[in-house]
């Protein structure tokens, strides 16, 4: 199984939201990872994740945006 890990920095306007570390137990083939908008605060926000498999082989980068309305 594979390390993920990443973050979630914040986009933009409203400022004062403060970045997210994420790092979890992936699996073969495609993974979701549920992150929950309230603790985000409002307003848009930048994914990026990348995975590590047990031999040290790390994956390119790949990044999202996605935007929190409350």
């Amino acid at each position: 199984a594979a390390r993920v890990t990443g973050g979630i920095d914040p986009v933009g306007a409203p400022a004062g939201r403060a970045p997210r570390d994420i790092e979890v137990a992936g699996k073969r083939g495609a993974n979701a990872i549920r992150v929950s908008g309230r603790k985000l605060g409002a307003g848009a926000w930048r994914v990026e994740l990348s995975a590590e498999d047990p031999d040290g082989n790390e994956s390119d980068a790949l990044s999202a945006f996605f935007r929190v309305r409350h």
